[in-house]
């Protein structure tokens, strides 16, 4: 099967993967940490993070462009399919999804994510101030629901990579190449993730916190792209489990299912690269990034 050639767009921005930049990634060792307490869910289930979270498909962009832009659209993703399952716990359980496309560790706790940034003030899932960042609002609803969130799920960090990228350098690895460190970047990402899971945990000690190890669409790709872009997943999949692991958290891998099966097929139905050369998953890959959220999680236990 000939997969077609990957373009690259302003709406691949909000991606859980990362582009290609022939760099070579330092991978981070894991900090050796006891397992996550088990925490079941409570009143309300928070979800955050970039756009594997807000469900964002290939259409995203043109919505925007031709005015037709409305989030409820985007109902397709693993958080509306994740709340599914736990409606099969408990029929109460709300979601709430502060996620924003295009967000990265730095703008989470800042403000200022690319789909706001790019095309103002734009409404999310559950909105709140475009000045305001996705860590301000979540504290806040944290201590207005103080022992009552659980479980908070995040898809974070692959932004870094896919901002400077695909803004800066315009898709060009020239320019990746000799205006920016993996190494650097992996460095701040793991600073700003441990900061974000610290600020999480203390405002919610008793919930179920799981971080998502990103796929990589681009693993088959032909020359230095495919091979480039499996050494900064590998990277940043590394600092991601070594941040969980550090704070108690729990990672759900999309990894495994994406990039381990029979290539490229899999890939081909799990997301939107061989169709449309977008790199969001599909429905059917938003449904498998659902469940292994849900295995990790343990719920199947109650």
């Amino acid at each position: 099967m000939k997969r077609p050639q990957t373009r690259y767009a302003i709406l691949s921005i909000g991606t859980a993967l990362l582009a290609a930049l022939s760099l070579t990634a330092t991978a981070l060792t894991a900090t050796a940490a006891a397992p996550p307490r088990f925490n079941p869910p409570k009143e309300f289930s928070l979800a955050l993070g970039d756009s594997i979270a807000f469900g964002q498909d290939e259409t995203l962009v043109t919505q925007i462009q031709s005015g037709t832009y409305r989030p409820e659209d985007f109902a397709s993703g693993y958080v509306d399919l994740f709340a599914t399952r736990l409606a099969t716990l408990s029929a109460g359980i709300d979601t709430v999804n502060y996620s924003c496309p295009g967000e990265t560790t730095a703008t989470f706790i800042a403000g200022g994510c690319w789909l706001r940034s790019t095309f103002g003030p734009l409404p999310l899932h559950d909105n709140y101030p475009p000045a305001t960042s996705q860590l301000a609002v979540t504290l806040k609803f944290l201590r207005e629901h103080r022992g009552e969130v659980s479980p908070i799920t995040l898809t974070l960090g692959a932004d870094d990579f896919l901002v400077p990228f695909l803004i800066v350098c315009g898709g060009q690895i020239d320019c990746l190449t000799q205006n920016f460190s993996v190494r650097d970047i992996l460095a701040q990402a793991r600073v700003n993730l441990d900061a974000i899971l610290t600020a999480l945990r203390r405002a919610a000690p008793e919930s179920e916190i799981i971080m998502l190890r990103y796929y990589n669409p681009f693993d088959f790709e032909p020359g230095p792209l495919g091979l480039v872009s499996n050494a900064i997943v590998t990277g940043l999949n590394e600092v991601i489990v070594e941040v969980a692991a550090a704070k108690g958290a729990r990672v759900a891998d999309a990894f495994t299912p994406i990039n381990l099966g029979p290539q490229p097929e899999t890939l081909c139905m799990l997301t939107l690269v061989c169709m449309f050369g977008d790199v969001h998953p599909t429905e059917a890959g938003y449904a498998v990034i659902a469940e292994q959220f849900w295995a990790s999680s343990g719920y199947e236990r109650l």
